[in-house]
């Protein structure tokens, strides 16, 4: 049994302390794949867990009490590194499946990493993940496990163990070709859809989720009627399962729309303490329209829900597919130019500044120049790219101007980011050419930029 995604990349948007990371990583894998990448597998007990003055964990030990694979000790220590990928959930005296990797500490090689890209999981929420790795280890077969899994899906057993066989037979769904779809595993999660908790409602539907079941009528049906649950966030699951296998698709927007406009309406005007929900049905709604009126309907909702939408990372997905909208979302700019006038957040400014280049709004320019000289490096990787898609006519001079002297004093300090900018701007740095060339003949060959840089040039 498998669990490599068919898109096998996702990101994981949490809070550090004072710092906020983003995650990118690939698919664990199944329980078997994931203990074979690690250096080691076992379950333990949280005892004690040293804060530093922030409230943040630093230091964790870990009594283990199975091991499936590597030698941890009987005392396992964690010192949590500040690190985007870093796993941070956990609980004082609280039991976890830990997927202990290499560290990432060059002076520590024999150290280990706990990360949110591995399977790591509280042990209540991996009683049937256990089985397999049992089995695993034994070198059995899981095709008799695998069976099983719509039997404790359907049965009368707690939801925690009901959510893991949901999960499982998603991986199923998802290990497979699409002419070969396990349909007793699809058949076990519309069945139970409409039956149980919260989070096995939310898990069911995000394992629906799968391009393998895009067209389906019956997995549709089941979507759709979650879009009624009375819990916002299992609608907001399902709108984004629909987003996956019903995209484009008029009837689909409509049953969206809807549910959207009822969320609103039964938050009483409160979308605040919502804010994420809404933003994720915003998110599916512009997924799934199709016709260029409900490409209109989509910037007029999504705009009118920026100022109800306080927290930046949130509010940064609406500006994101206002940008997708290209030329239509035309009327937006004002309002985009009046968030980005005040805008604090990095990232705020930085997504900003991209919907504006992919807008295409040419009166912006001189409101996205003067953050060429921004002191973040992503928000004048953004000017650069934003001022390009403007106006690619106009853009060689501005180049030569303003944007080369740019390259020239800040690359040292912002070599990943503006490498990023040439790799979408390609032919008009032609005239940098040897000043980056210089450059990457500077950069130490284990630097990964170099690499980076290497594949920019070759192209110039």
């Amino acid at each position: 049994m498998r669990f490599l995604p068919a898109v096998a990349v996702f990101t994981l948007l949490f809070l550090m302390p004072a710092v906020a990371q983003a995650c990118s990583c690939a698919g664990p894998g199944s329980p078997a794949e994931a203990m074979e990448k690690a250096r080691a597998v076992f379950a333990g007990k949280v005892t004690q867990m040293a804060k530093n003055t922030s409230g943040y964990a630093d230091r964790i030990i870990i009594r283990v009490d199975k091991i499936w694979k590597g030698s941890p000790g009987k005392e396992f220590v964690i010192g949590l590194p500040r690190h985007g990928c870093a796993y941070w959930n956990f609980e004082d005296q609280k039991d976890y499946l830990i997927y202990a990797h290499k560290s990432w500490d060059k002076d520590d090689p024999d150290g280990y990493s706990v990360t949110m890209c591995s399977r790591t999981k509280p042990l209540d929420k991996a009683r049937i993940e256990t089985r397999y790795l049992d089995a695993a280890v034994a070198g059995k077969d899981t095709a008799e496990l695998d069976a099983g899994l719509a039997a404790i899906l359907l049965s009368e057993q707690p939801d925690n163990i009901r959510t893991e066989a949901a999960i499982m037979l998603g991986g199923l769904i998802r290990d497979s070709a699409a002419d070969t779809v396990p349909e007793e595993a699809v058949k076990a999660l519309i069945d139970a859809s409409q039956h149980g908790g919260t989070e096995l409602k939310t898990m069911i539907a995000g394992n629906l989720a799968n391009y393998h079941l895009m067209g389906r009528q019956d997995v549709k049906a089941a979507l759709t009627a979650l879009l009624d649950d009375k819990v916002f966030g299992v609608r907001s699951a399902a709108a984004g399962a629909l987003s996956i296998i019903s995209r484009n698709n008029s009837t689909t927007f409509a049953a969206i729309m809807a549910a959207l406009e009822k969320t609103r309406a039964e938050a009483g005007g409160d979308i605040q303490t919502h804010q994420a929900i809404f933003t994720s049905m915003g998110r599916s709604l512009a997924a799934t329209a199709a016709t260029e009126e409900e490409k209109a309907q989509v910037v007029d909702t999504l705009l009118g829900m920026l100022d109800d939408i306080p927290d930046p990372y949130n509010k940064v997905t609406l500006i994101q597919h206002m940008g997708f909208q290209k030329a239509r979302a035309g009327k937006a700019v004002p309002k985009l130019l009046e968030i980005l006038k005040t805008a604090e957040s990095y990232h705020l400014k930085q997504y900003l500044l991209l919907a504006l280049g992919d807008i295409g709004a040419a009166e912006t320019r001189d409101n996205i120049r003067p953050y060429l000289k921004d002191e973040n490096c992503y928000v004048v990787q953004s000017a650069i790219i934003a001022l390009y898609k403007i106006d690619t006519a106009a853009f060689p001079q501005l180049f030569t101007q303003e944007i080369s002297p740019v390259f020239k004093a800040r690359f040292d300090k912002c070599s990943y980011e503006l490498t990023n900018a040439l790799q979408t701007i390609g032919g008009e740095a032609k005239s940098l050419k040897p000043f980056l060339a210089d450059k990457y003949q500077k950069m130490p060959d284990g630097d990964w930029k170099k690499k980076q840089l290497g594949d920019v040039l070759e192209k110039l």
